[in-house]
């Protein structure tokens, strides 16, 4: 199911074979809407938004209490701290921004319908401000701990390394940056060269070490 989402990214989704799509107009009432939600059965509802009204909210709380298996996703056109506290609120497991890349856009409908949760890089940006610096500053720790043994990272690939000091698996990282899994095994193998180690738990127990040398 889709709302208010624009002609080309409903286009790119229909051309997806493993994906169907439903689109409901953004001013459909309530009692079209739940009509075609019992007639098509989504698993996952993508919403265009700018703002949370009235309205958007009624319509959530209903699809939440009436259809609870549907997985929400929302696609914002600007950065809002308080609408994505609000989507968080409301359940959501997809936090998207309308510049995503098509291929960004299909992964994370596939993730989001594998249970997982999904952010684009400018919203987990946000969240990371609102949680706190500490993350942000381990991962500049990192790359001046890199940057004085010799080993000159691109932003990817600082992106790349952090999180497999984190621990995250291949899945997990494209999750996280919006990329396919063969994208980031490219980077992944890029990061090997530059670490001059092909090692994986090699690799990851150099970046704890370095992150323990104060």
């Amino acid at each position: 199911m889709s709302e208010g989402i624009n002609q080309n990214t409903h286009l790119l989704l229909e051309n997806e074979p493993d994906i169907e799509v439903l689109e409901i107009e953004r001013n459909t009432n309530n009692r079209t809407i739940f009509k075609k939600l019992e007639d098509f059965k989504p698993d996952i509802a993508l919403i265009q938004l700018n703002k949370f009204t009235k309205s958007i909210k009624s319509k959530l709380k209903e699809i939440r209490e009436s259809y609870s298996h549907i997985s929400l996703m929302f696609m914002m056109s600007d950065v809002d701290v308080n609408v994505i506290r609000t989507a968080i609120d409301k359940e959501g497991r997809g936090f998207l921004v309308s510049t995503i890349t098509g291929e960004g856009l299909v992964h994370s409908i596939r993730n989001v319908y594998d249970s997982q949760f999904v952010f684009s890089e400018a919203i987990a940006k946000q969240m990371i401000d609102i949680i706190g610096p500490k993350n942000i500053g381990n991962k500049e720790k990192l790359k001046q701990k890199l940057c004085s043994n010799g080993i000159d990272v691109s932003k990817r690939d600082m992106d790349v390394l952090y999180l497999m000091y984190k621990n995250y698996s291949n899945k997990e990282i494209a999750n996280t940056l919006q990329l396919s899994e063969k994208t980031i095994r490219d980077y992944v193998s890029n990061a090997y060269k530059k670490v001059k180690n092909s090692n994986r738990k090699s690799v990851i127990e150099f970046l704890h070490y370095l992150m323990a040398d104060d």
